[in-house]
Formats: C-alpha cells, structure tokens, sequence
C-alpha cells in the first residue's frame, strides 16, 4: 500500500511507501501554500472521492521526540497502519477555525476526501493559542476563501487577563515571564508548573471563540459527503494532576465534557469520534512533568492504535478496504 503524506510545516512533503519514512524539501512560502496544496492533492478528483484521507491538526501530528526508534511522525503512523493515502495539513498551533476553512474550501470545490481525521487540541481552545498573534494565520485563512471571525492585536496580547486558580488571575505578558523564568527554588519551580498547567488546559471553555467551529467542521462533512473522524489529543493529564489544583481539575474536565457532548450530538451521518485526551501516560511525552501535547514513539503509536481502531469501527473500513 502506498501512502503519502504532505505537510505545510517547514515547507516539507514527506512520504511514506510501504511503511518506509522519506523527507525531501520543498519551497512553498507564501499564504496561498495551503490553497496550492488541497488544489494539487483534491482538485483532479473534483465530484467525486479523492481515494485520498486528509489529516488536521497541529505540531502534535508533527514532532517527534530526539529519543525515538522509530521516527515516523503521527500521520505517517497513521498512515502505514490504517492503509490509505493520506494528505496532512498541520502547522504549529493549526486551530478550529483554520481546519473549518480548509474543510469549507474542499467543499466549494466540490472535492471529497475519503476520510478526514480531525484532531482537536485542548489548549488550542484557550486564550494563550486563541488570541496569539503569531498563531492565528489570518492570510492563510484569508488565501483560502475564508473571512477572518475576529481582529488579533498583538499589542493587547500581554494585556489579557487568565485564571490560574479560583481566586488568583494574571495577565499574560506576567504569566509568559513566569513561564520562560528559571526557578531558584523548589517552590517556585513548583509554582511555574502550577500556573503554566492551568494555562494551557484550566480556561473558560464556554467563552471560546473556536468551539463553535468544531460543530462547523461536522456540518460541512455531512453536506459535503464525506466521513469525519474528530479525535481529542491526548494531554500529559498525569503532570496535570501533580500540579494543577481542584479548581484548574474541573475546568479541565468540563472543557472535554463540553466538547465531548458537542461532538456526541454530531455523531451520524458520516461524522464519529474519539475521546483521548487520557489516553496516555507520562511516560507517552517528551517531558513526563511538562504540560503539553506532543507524544514520543511510544504515546503517538497508542494513539494509532486508538484512532485506527475505531474509524475501522465507526466507518467500517474492514469491508471497504476488503
């Protein structure tokens, strides 16, 4: 089985042939790199299905961890283990908003991917990603058709304020301070940690921008004919409990619950999904006490596995690779 896959990060196409991993460079560099590469992948196959799959997300399709054996990326994993062709658009911090673009773009097109894996990263719904002035791609949402939802000004950034516990808020130039200090103190180090979880996964999910473009992305598969596989990243949850307070435990949990239930009511039609944001152990990233998404070769082949699993039950891929 030959399996491609392309990337917009770094300016890369890697390829995967019979579960062999290549990298050769390609030079792209401009807002319409993303247009150019869904036209050359779906636009010959305009009306009808591509053959081809189409994986969303961010820098966790993408990194690998220095410690690796098997250097494979998590879309070329994916793959190598499932046996179809596979397209990958994913960049660092790649949000909601830009996967429902590029999903409203195929349709107007009228191109149909036989199957779209859609990750969701928690933090990418929170404001440090939400409002990011680096990280949220507005020409590259603008080169594919679509109008931007909201202004990002990266002169206020430093000014917004977050929660990092129930009673205890800081604005964000002061938490990003924090975050790139070096503790002089076990307590301080503790300290870092605590704020720099709760950051990333203990926001308001309620007053987030994307969320509304999950429900968005379900839509315009069902309308646009093809399947939909929405998956929640795995997050290091075990570092997030040493750390994090009671308080910063809930929010964490009513955003997966929130999320979880947008996504139960979308399921039919063409659209399944995947709950996985506890998937994976400590020892599954690169750091076991960091608060982040990005797995090494033992957590992206977990989650593979899992992914893998139940599209094969959801869509019943069995049948239609036989």
């Amino acid at each position: 089985m030959k399996s491609r896959i392309y990337s917009s990060l770094f300016s890369l196409i890697n390829r995967v042939v019979n579960k062999d991993y290549c990298a050769s460079s390609e030079k792209l560099g401009s807002k319409q790199d993303l247009k150019y590469l869904l036209d050359s992948e779906f636009l010959q196959n305009k009306g009808k299905h591509a053959n081809k799959s189409l994986h969303l997300g961010d820098s966790v399709l993408l990194r690998t961890a220095c410690e690796d054996c098997d250097t494979r990326d998590l879309s070329s994993l994916l793959a190598g283990e499932i046996g179809l062709d596979v397209v990958r658009v994913a960049g660092t911090a790649f949000h909601p908003e830009l996967h429902c673009a590029v999903l409203a773009y195929l349709e107007r097109q009228s191109c149909k991917p036989d199957i779209v894996f859609l990750g969701l990263n928690l933090r990418s719904f929170g404001p440090q990603m939400q409002f990011h002035p680096d990280w949220y791609y507005e020409d590259t949402l603008k080169g594919l058709g679509w109008d931007p939802t909201y202004l990002v000004d990266s002169r206020s950034y430093d000014d917004i304020v977050v929660n990092v516990d129930e009673n205890e808020t800081r604005q964000m130039g002061e938490y990003l301070l924090i975050a790139n200090s070096t503790p002089k103190t076990p307590r301080q180090a503790e300290q870092r940690q605590r704020i720099i979880h709760s950051v990333h996964y203990a926001f308001d999910i309620k007053a987030s921008l994307r969320l509304s473009f999950v429900k968005r992305s379900c839509e315009i598969a069902k309308r646009a004919g093809f399947r939909l596989f929405a998956y929640i990243t795995p997050i290091n949850h075990v570092a997030f409990r040493n750390f994090a307070s009671d308080w910063a435990m809930k929010r964490l949990l009513l955003s997966v619950a929130q999320i979880e239930s947008l996504l139960k009511r979308e399921v039919g039609g063409g659209v399944a999904y995947g709950n996985y944001w506890d998937l994976c152990g400590q020892d599954s990233f690169f750091s076991p006490e960091i608060a982040n998404e990005h797995l090494n070769e033992h957590g992206r082949k977990m989650l593979v596995r899992s992914i893998v699993e139940d599209s094969r039950i959801a869509f019943d891929l069995h049948k239609t690779m036989a």
